[in-house]
This record gives C-alpha cells, structure tokens and sequence, in this order.
C-alpha cells in the first residue's frame, strides 16, 4: 500500500508516519509512506503522478491491469 502523508509541519508528518508504520505493520500490510510539505510538491512528485493516475482509475470503475469497467460499477 502507498500511502501519501501532506503537511506543513515536520513534527506532524513524523507523528502520523510512525502511528501509521505502527498500525499497518501490526497487521503484516506493507506499506510505503512518502512525506511532502505542501500540495505543489506532493503534484511535482513523480510517485504522485503514478499514483494518482491510479487513484483516478480506481474512482472512475477502471481496473488498472485491463483498462476495462469493473462489475457493478
């Protein structure tokens, strides 16, 4: 799982990666949590391109492998 944390404050960003970490990792989920100060460099980041392509995807019934509808939506 990706996980985008954004906020302005250092500590803030800290804080919630480690409760985060904490609670995915208590359940064996893997995860990868990338930290940004701001919306423009959470934009201007390539992972976050990729990401919310496949965001994007997900919200509009595209299945990502296939580039089709999924059932029921």
């Amino acid at each position: 799982m990706t996980i985008a944390i954004v906020d302005d404050t250092t500590r803030d960003r800290e804080l919630l990666k480690g409760m985060l970490a904490h609670y995915f990792s208590s359940y064996g989920t893997d995860t990868e949590i990338h930290e940004f100060r701001s919306g423009e460099e959470f934009f201007e980041s390539l992972q976050a391109k990729a990401l919310c392509r496949h965001i994007f995807r997900y919200l509009h019934g595209r299945d990502h492998r296939y580039g089709r509808r999924r059932p029921g939506l």
